[in-house]
């Protein structure tokens, strides 16, 4: 399976991202996408080739 990488944008699909932690599936759905707004952070999100729309992982990073 070959992995793609880049920026949350908002044609991505969060609705179905579930990695059982509630804290971090919590903030995919509602935070990311405004601090990447107001540049407090970047969201880098991994999708397959096959499902380029659907989350399957994320990172973030942030300067505070």
């Amino acid at each position: 399976m070959k992995l793609l990488f880049g920026l949350l944008s908002p044609g991505m699909d969060k609705s179905g991202f579930a990695c059982g932690e509630d804290a971090l599936d919590s903030y995919l759905q509602k935070l990311a996408g405004q601090d990447m707004k107001r540049g407090f952070a970047s969201v880098i999100v991994a999708r397959t080739e096959t499902a380029p729309k659907k989350i399957i992982g994320y990172y973030t990073l942030a300067a505070a």
